[in-house]
């Protein structure tokens, strides 16, 4: 493994197991590596997320909309794979995977944690979408989307498009990376959670959620090694969790 390829994984599991060990400025092996770069991966180390969804990071791959979509799941398809290729590809993918992050626990703060993030949930999406989202039908297509196995979901929940975006980014588009090793277990956080705004259990999340157990515990060196040992337990703890409780 080089030093950027450790450094990056380095930084993934203190972000999973909510560590603030390595200082950004030491991110120097990231080519091209800007200012916004730095102050996008420190808000994620200091889970700022709401500065995080607003970061010019961020803008670049939920705002820039030049085939003018009306979906965020079009827009989403259109912008990742031009975010992960313009530029270092490991930093790339570590940010796309800190906005999936940065959605998946605003959803849940909103829902479970509190407080409610009362930060306009279009800020920081395209022109495009901001207008769309005035049809009535648009929270409704979205809430379409998130039905798994006929099952609808809690329609009360706050900020679902916080969840519908973590999801499309983590799921739909995992074949997009090729060095992060905690991408699986931030997927499986993100079904279980889907899971629990579910009127009753998917099979098919809890089929998907058991392969990414079963592929996380072989992951190397993420769980397999001894240096790792309290990512080994955390996960461990989640695992059993999750498979008698949610799943």
């Amino acid at each position: 493994m080089d030093r950027k390829q450790k450094m990056c994984t380095e930084f993934e599991n203190d972000i999973l197991s909510n560590k603030e060990q390595k200082t950004v400025e030491e991110l120097t092996d990231f080519d091209g590596v800007t200012d916004s770069d730095r102050d996008f991966l420190r808000y994620l180390q200091q889970s700022r997320f709401n500065s995080v969804l607003n970061s010019e990071v961020t803008k670049k791959l939920l705002t820039v909309n030049t085939n003018s979509r009306e979906k965020i799941d079009l827009l989403l398809q259109d912008n990742i794979p031009q975010f992960i290729e313009n530029g270092d590809r490991i930093l790339r993918e570590l940010e796309l995977l800190g906005i999936a992050v940065s959605c998946l626990q605003t959803f849940v703060q909103n829902n479970w944690l509190g407080p409610i993030n009362t930060t306009d949930t279009y800020e920081w999406l395209s022109s495009n979408i901001k207008e769309k989202r005035k049809d009535h039908t648009f929270r409704t297509s979205i809430e379409t989307d998130l039905y798994v196995d006929g099952e609808e979901i809690y329609s009360r929940c706050i900020g679902i498009e916080y969840l519908y975006i973590a999801r499309i980014i983590l799921l739909e588009h995992r074949e997009c990376i090729r060095s992060l090793q905690t991408w699986s277990w931030w997927l499986m956080r993100c079904l279980a959670i889907h899971q629990c705004i579910l009127d009753d259990k998917s099979p098919t999340i809890k089929a998907t959620c058991i392969q990414l157990m079963d592929e996380l515990s072989k992951t190397e060196p993420l769980l397999t090694d001894d240096s790792n040992r309290d990512l080994i337990i955390q996960f461990n703890l989640e695992a059993g969790y999750l498979s008698g409780m949610v799943l």
